[in-house]
């Protein structure tokens, strides 16, 4: 049943986006199909579309270099196309965003800083708190900074989030707690 109502939704989005091609940088299939395990707090993600992009060999790569810190997941297992992650918390609100969200932020900036990284995908639904922390997750299309990306990558990425001026990881995580923050 699962894998039914993902079919009918990755048509609905097809013939939306084939008939309204303007809707194309907002609207991006499901990439993944993510199944957390509450009894265990890991979190299991099937990567169902984009693989010929090398996604979760991405993730993989960026998450191990991210291993030691506070605000992303760790990674428990991978193979081909599936990774189980340390549960990464719930999607981040108006309601839970704590009163050191700046710091926090500047914090997971740094870091990305620190290790070359540009996300490239910063959107309100990649930040989740654990524990009073932001977390920072989906690591799939993230590239060193500077590196020229591939021109027939999705459109969608970075969506409404992505700085006119290209990939901005400051501009979209801004952007995004703003929407958490405002709705708009």
């Amino acid at each position: 049943m699962q894998y039914l109502i993902l079919n009918l939704k990755f048509w609905f989005i097809g013939n939306i986006k084939k008939y309204f091609p303007i809707l194309n940088q907002y609207i991006r299939s499901t990439t993944s199909i993510i199944t957390i395990n509450h009894e265990n707090d890991t979190v299991y993600k099937e990567t169902v579309r984009y693989l010929e992009f090398r996604v979760v060999e991405n993730e993989i790569y960026w998450l191990k270099k991210l291993s030691d810190f506070e605000h992303t997941p760790n990674i428990i297992d991978h193979n081909k196309n599936k990774i189980t992650l340390s549960y990464a918390g719930e999607p981040l609100t108006s309601k839970n965003l704590p009163i050191d969200w700046e710091k926090q932020i500047e914090k997971i900036l740094d870091k990305l800083n620190e290790i070359n990284c540009s996300h490239n995908d910063i959107k309100p639904t990649d930040l989740l708190m654990l524990n009073n922390k932001i977390m920072l997750i989906d690591f799939q299309w993230a590239s060193n900074v500077n590196q020229s990306l591939s021109t027939n990558l999705p459109k969608s990425i970075g969506g409404i989030y992505k700085s006119k001026n290209g990939f901005n990881d400051r501009y979209s995580i801004y952007k995004s707690i703003h929407f958490i923050q405002f709705g708009n």
